[in-house]
């Protein structure tokens, strides 16, 4: 049989199955025939289950080659790895498609993974006593660059227009959507920004604590996720370390939350969501991102993704089913931690499992907005990383639950694990998949 006969409109919709983007360069690189029938495919090409990413380990710069950055498809089982840029480079933070680069000092590195392509930026703007803490970018014609410490805020914009700080004080970065930037601080509490000129257009208290004490020693996670033209807050809550359950996670309703932030001018507020619909929710300790499950054959909507780590700081994969609040491990390897890393010996000490997760969204109202909690995301999941996140639609991926948060748990060797909460019945359950160091999503793209 000639394979490159094939008709055009089946090679189309073979490659619109394809949700992993190596599996979709393969199926071009058949040959001219598959390539010319998939060409309307590329410019715009199907949605891709997000990737494990596991941060390269400090090495001695004189050891010989850079080091390797791991990868985990969702989607194939498989594992990857790409070289880092350098053998000094150091992992500041990653982007929907982009990976960003220090090779300890001024200058900055933005990196796709999966095609190579890297975009010049200038020196950094921080000196060596003040280190970037993160940085992301948004591709897009108008998207800046954005870095940030913990008191200032640096945009710079690749396409021409510069860059400059605005200083925040005891903030940290958060998500942006087209009008919006959002900043938290260390308590919580949320600053709306104009996206263009950077004015202050709002603020939204954090979102409001469970009705029922859970541990008097447990304390609260929260992850911010895009879903959507939504700002989606999840909330979980740990037991620290000195307790007989330290980390466990509680199965009930409280113990992981979806906000929906409802924004109402100078007061927004978050409302909590029983459902995420169609919607999958990646997370990690304080970001992630949402994903359509309609997209994705096999995937779960109303789902949150996540992972949970063992005592040798393996991470593996759990989904969290917000309609019965169920929790499964999903299969693959173990890879080593997560998105954060140890500056001391205490510190940044992570406890092992999440005991409750809430979920706000910002309702903007001016000057005043507000966090109100949500029961439901409805069929959307968030995947939620360390300090960021993002929503998928579960709709977009068959055999994903919607409605469902996404999320990383580890254990004391820093390895991560996947978990899904449920914001249905407040269910966690681990997914299977790698245990990985340093793990925090990744979604990759072929622009």
């Amino acid at each position: 049989m000639d394979w490159s006969g094939l008709p055009g409109d089946l090679l189309r919709l073979f490659s619109g199955r394809l949700h992993d983007p190596l599996d979709f360069l393969r199926f071009r690189a058949v040959c001219r025939a598959w390539r010319a029938a998939t060409a309307a495919a590329a410019a715009s090409p199907p949605p891709f289950l997000p990737w494990l990413l596991a941060r390269p380990a400090p090495i001695n710069p004189t050891a010989g080659p850079g080091p390797s950055l791991s990868f985990y498809s969702l989607s194939s089982a498989a594992l990857r790895s790409v070289a880092a840029p350098s053998a000094t480079c150091s992992l500041l933070g990653h982007t929907n498609s982009h990976l960003l680069f220090s090779d300890h000092g001024p200058l900055l590195l933005l990196v796709n993974p999966l095609t190579g392509a890297d975009l010049p930026l200038p020196p950094s703007p921080f000196d060596a006593f003040s280190p970037i803490t993160q940085g992301y970018y948004l591709p897009g014609p108008d998207s800046p660059v954005v870095l940030y410490d913990t008191r200032r805020i640096f945009f710079h914009h690749p396409a021409g227009g510069g860059g400059g700080g605005t200083t925040v004080p005891g903030a940290g970065g958060g998500p942006r959507r087209r009008e919006h930037v959002f900043v938290c601080n260390d308590r919580g509490h949320l600053t709306i920004f104009d996206a263009a000129t950077l004015a202050v257009l709002g603020d939204a208290a954090p979102p409001p604590p469970p009705p029922v004490t859970l541990h008097r020693d447990a304390f609260k996670c929260s992850s911010f996720v895009p879903s959507g033209d939504d700002l989606l807050c999840v909330i979980r809550y740990f037991r620290r370390k000195n307790t007989e359950q330290a980390g466990e996670l509680l199965e009930d309703c409280r113990a992981l939350e979806v906000h929906r932030l409802e924004i109402a001018g100078e007061k927004s507020r978050w409302v909590q969501m029983r459902s995420i619909g169609d919607r999958m929710l990646f997370v990690g300790l304080y970001q992630g991102f949402s994903l359509r499950a309609a997209d994705f054959a096999g995937l779960e909507g109303n789902c949150v993704y996540f992972f949970k780590m063992d005592r040798a700081s393996r991470s593996f994969i759990y989904r969290f089913s917000m309609e019965d609040g169920q929790i499964e491990e999903l299969p693959g390897p173990s890879m080593h931690a997560c998105t954060w890393s140890k500056n001391s010996e205490q510190a940044g000490e992570l406890l092992e499992d999440c005991c409750a997760l809430e979920v706000h969204r910002l309702e903007i109202a001016g000057e005043k907005s507000r966090w109100v909690q949500m029961r439901s995301i409805r069929d959307r999941m968030l995947f939620v990383g360390l300090y960021q996140g993002f929503s998928l639609r579960a709709a977009d991926f068959a055999g994903l639950e919607g409605n469902c948060v996404y999320f990383f748990k580890m254990d004391r060797a820093s390895r991560s694990f996947i978990y899904r909460f449920r914001m249905e019945d407040g269910q966690i359950e681990e997914l299977p998949g790698p245990s990985m160091h340093a793990c925090t999503w990744f979604v990759p793209s072929l622009s």
